[in-house]
């Protein structure tokens, strides 16, 4: 199987594990087809979100909260990680 890690975009070699949105969205659709729901349980933001190990950049400073939005991964303008995310969840 496919192996998927993306670099987080405030924090340069720091890599995070990650499901790639083909699958997440086919699982979603199918859930759906049958009537469920499914909760995605986020731990964690690109910059990591709070002080401690379990952000995923420690001993690094927790930026999604204070820097917010990160230039995308391509070098284009547009964003894709950040508060703009977390809206299209929530």
């Amino acid at each position: 199987r496919d192996k998927f890690a993306c670099e987080d975009p405030f924090h340069k070699g720091v890599y995070w594990p990650a499901v790639p949105k083909p699958f997440l969205a086919k699982f979603l659709r199918a859930c759906a087809k049958h009537g469920l729901g499914a909760t995605l349980d986020i731990h964690t933001y690109p910059g990591g979100t709070s002080v401690g190990t379990f952000s995923g950049v420690w001993p690094r400073y927790a930026r999604f909260w204070s820097d917010g939005d990160a230039p995308a991964l391509d070098g284009t303008a547009e964003t894709d990680v950040g508060r703009d995310t977390l809206k299209s969840i929530v």
